[in-house]
């Protein structure tokens, strides 16, 4: 028994001694560290409150602080548990972003730019281990379609020792978000998009098809208060030269509507215009249909004219939503003359002459489309002499043209009878303006004692030249 007890002392001094020694090399340098992380604005919650869909990011703040480190270390941020309602809806928490606020930290390296909030490292310390501490920044950014309601959830922050097999230590961060109910959505908001999906209304002179272009109007959320949508033209129809043109040239029709009220078929103006009318309750339609038609494209000049349409919302002369559309109005180049001739189907054709039976007259009205802006000239040319089927000729002196107005803007050139002779002849010359224009050119054929029996008739071109 008494071999024993030396045996055993010794067995316990060596013990001793290597835990002595342990704490000598080995010093436990995490033994007293604490980690804190408070919301900046002193509240025990990180709280996130979204109450308009006009600002859908929130930002909070976390002030977090590590004392009683003396070797490196990092911190690690993580979800915990998910964000969710008493419903079990839950946001993602890839809806929120994290970065450190720079110049907040003494000594580590802290993440400053911004990232989704995953399983990650925001901060390492210096070689040193030295105590710090930073503010962090988070964002939500919220996503479409939440359903308003509070939701709850939890973040860990961890400290874990680098190159130390010590153990880490961690704190919880409840966080709550509330989502209101977006009082504007509720708010009668408009949708405009031509019937083909375009922003464009295009209009081209081109065809019929073309002038014309479909609008729909959509009216979403709930109405309690009467409101007209009107429509404004923001700027004039311009061309990138500087041509204008007038917006009456445009015609408008509003249709699809049997709630609310809508003016009669009109033309665009360049002050705003109502175009629809809610009834006193609110109550309307959910969209409607506005057709616009180029009307008397001849009229103005050619050339791409572009603007923009307005749309807007008005409850109580307080303006609740506006949508733009862009405006173009392609005229094509108009330069044309046409023909109406006494006699449908003929010429310039006198029947049934017989010798001293007196005058005979027969005419061709003449008009002239254009929009080009450009001054232009009506030549007549007689190809062949009036003659009848086995050629007999009648002199010219018996054959005379002259000019007619027919609230016509140029000017006449020749207002009193004269000779029709074989070439060119200038029958009418416009204004400085190049309007369209219309006129008439009576011919007349006296029939002399000698002229043969018969039908008569001559080939005559009729030319538009720019001068």
């Amino acid at each position: 028994m008494k071999i024993k007890y030396p045996y055993l002392l010794k067995a316990s001094s060596v013990c001793v001694g290597l835990f002595l020694s342990f704490l000598l090399f080995y010093p436990n340098c995490f033994a007293d560290v604490s980690l804190t992380a408070r919301p900046h604005s002193g509240a025990q919650e990180l709280s996130f409150s979204q109450g308009s869909s006009l600002y859908r990011e929130v930002n909070s703040e976390v002030d977090v602080e590590i004392l009683g480190t003396s070797a490196q270390y990092e911190i690690r941020q993580e979800p915990f548990s998910a964000l969710r309602n008493a419903k079990g809806s839950e946001i993602p928490w890839s809806s929120f972003l994290v970065s450190g606020l720079s110049g907040t930290n003494r000594f580590g390296r802290l993440k400053v730019n911004p990232e989704a909030l995953t399983n990650s490292v925001l901060y390492t310390s210096n070689q040193n281990g030295s105590p710090d501490s930073f503010t962090l920044i988070y964002t939500y950014v919220a996503p479409q379609g939440i359903t308003p309601d509070l939701y709850r959830g939890q973040m860990r922050f961890t400290f874990i020792p680098v190159g130390s097999g010590q153990s880490s230590i961690s704190t919880i961060l409840n966080v709550i978000l509330i989502v209101k109910a977006d009082e504007a959505a509720m708010k009668p908001s408009l949708e405009v998009t031509t019937a083909s999906g375009s922003s464009v209304i295009y209009l081209n002179s081109k065809s019929e098809e073309k002038k014309l272009c479909d609008v729909s109007v959509t009216l979403n959320g709930s109405h309690t208060k009467p409101f007209t949508i009107k429509q404004t033209l923001l700027k004039p129809l311009e061309t990138v030269e500087g041509k204008s043109l007038e917006p009456k040239i445009i015609a408008i029709e509003v249709s699809g509507v049997k709630l609310g009220t809508v003016p009669a078929p009109g033309v665009l103006s360049d002050s705003p215009q109502v175009v629809y009318t809610s009834k006193p309750t609110g109550e309307a339609d959910a969209g409607f249909s506005i057709r616009y038609r180029l009307e008397d494209s001849e009229v103005s000049r050619a050339g791409r004219y572009r603007s923009r349409l307005q749309y807007s919302i008005e409850e109580m002369g307080i303006e609740l939503d506006r949508k733009t559309l862009e405006l173009e109005v392609e005229n094509e180049q108009v330069f044309d003359i046409i023909l109406t001739p006494q006699e449908p189907g003929a010429g310039i054709e006198f029947r049934d002459i017989k010798p001293g039976e007196g005058t005979k007259k027969n005419e061709v009205v003449i008009e002239i489309k254009t929009n080009t802006g450009k001054k232009y000239q009506v030549n007549q040319n007689v190809i062949a002499a009036l003659s009848d089927k086995e050629g007999n000729v009648i002199k010219p002196k018996y054959f005379t043209v002259k000019t007619e107005a027919m609230e016509t803007k140029g000017v006449l050139k020749i207002p009193q009878s004269q000779e029709v002779s074989p070439g060119d002849v200038v029958l009418f010359v416009s204004d400085d303006a190049g309007s369209s224009d219309k006129f008439r050119a009576v011919y007349e054929l006296a029939s002399p004692m000698d002229v043969k029996a018969g039908d008569y008739s001559t080939k005559i071109s009729y030319s538009l030249l720019e001068i």
